[in-house]
């Protein structure tokens, strides 16, 4: 993604420092479980000709004893790049469309989306 960034209901005028709350493991970037937070990814398909995007996701393993976690993706309507340095929960653009609620036990999901060349997802 061009943007991977973390917003917080709780704290909605803050711009998040994402080195703070973020730390890196083997599985990936981990975010903290302590927030009512959305992750903000955007994407720029820049195949042209293709107009066939796909959304993979994959999740780790569970960990026993935790509670279940699911999630909603949302494609939102923006036609501009996001900038990291405002984006808060009050300023992320608003939702187009529900594409799914994801539960994480699933292990990994995939979804197939149509979009145009040089299009911000």
């Amino acid at each position: 993604p061009m943007l991977l960034m973390q917003v917080d209901s709780a704290r909605p005028n803050d711009v998040l420092d994402q080195d703070f709350t973020s730390y890196s493991s083997l599985v990936g970037i981990i975010y903290p479980e302590t927030r009512r937070i959305s992750t903000i990814a955007q994407f720029r398909s820049v195949d042209y000709g293709m107009e066939k995007c796909e959304v993979h996701i994959r999740f780790p393993a569970p960990v026993p004893g935790n509670w279940p976690a699911y999630f909603s993706l949302y494609r939102l309507d923006t036609a501009n790049i996001l900038n990291p340095n405002t984006l808060t929960h009050k300023t992320v653009p608003n939702r187009m469309v529900k594409l799914a609620d994801i539960d994480q036990s699933i292990g990994e999901y995939t979804r197939n989306l149509t979009c145009a060349s040089d299009q911000l997802l």
